[in-house]
């Protein structure tokens, strides 16, 4: 690392962290997220300079929540020997309680942050990993909407704007048509607001 570490270079760390953190079990006495809340305090407590790269973090640490969430961690995440927050709290509902919390203040810190950027590629980023990693519910539905409503603002290359579109087509054809989908019909009525902005 450079020292003083750059943003990108801690952006790197936080990725490979909360990919570890999958796996990782919850402390015996401080809870399930004890690790977890850690990294988001780190994460929130550091002077970034690039709100991209805070929001790239952010980003990162959504996808980690939403693996936790997931009833049984694929195989492809496991350690031989030891178990994961998946064995250990079984979906015990104050653990389910406590993880879509968490969820929901990153997904307000993110919220709150974006405006702040005027990078177009970040923004999408950030509303195409929501999209594909978390499940939608009409709160949720609400806050990727005003994603899609900063990262359209925010789209201003013919590339960015671009990409834009193929997300919402993705959201329409891919998440809103699938029946196996949990909540098709919000990513259908997702998918038909952001067209006719």
């Amino acid at each position: 690392l450079p020292s003083p570490p750059t943003d990108a270079a801690l952006v790197t760390i936080v990725a490979s962290y909360a990919a570890v953190l999958v796996v990782a079990p919850g402390h015996p006495e401080q809870g399930p997220f004890f690790l977890v809340q850690g990294l988001l305090n780190a994460i929130r407590e550091y002077p970034w300079g690039s709100q991209g790269c805070l929001l790239q973090c952010y980003a990162h640490m959504i996808s980690l929540l939403c693996a936790l969430a997931q009833a049984k961690v694929p195989v492809t995440y496991k350690m031989d020997l030891v178990e994961g927050n998946d064995v250990l709290f079984a979906r015990d509902s104050a653990y389910v309680e406590e993880l879509r919390e968490m969820l929901e203040k990153i997904v307000q810190h993110v919220v709150e942050a974006l405006p702040a950027t005027k990078d177009g590629a970040v923004a999408l980023m950030v509303l195409n990993n929501f999209l594909t990693t978390a499940q939608l519910s009409p709160q949720a539905a609400g806050q990727v909407w005003e994603i899609y409503a900063m990262a359209k603002r925010v789209c201003t290359s013919s590339v960015d704007r671009q990409h834009l579109k193929n997300t919402v087509s993705y959201c329409r054809e891919v998440l809103g048509e699938r029946e196996a989908t949990k909540g098709a019909r919000l990513y259908q009525e997702l998918a038909r607001k952001m067209v006719s902005r």
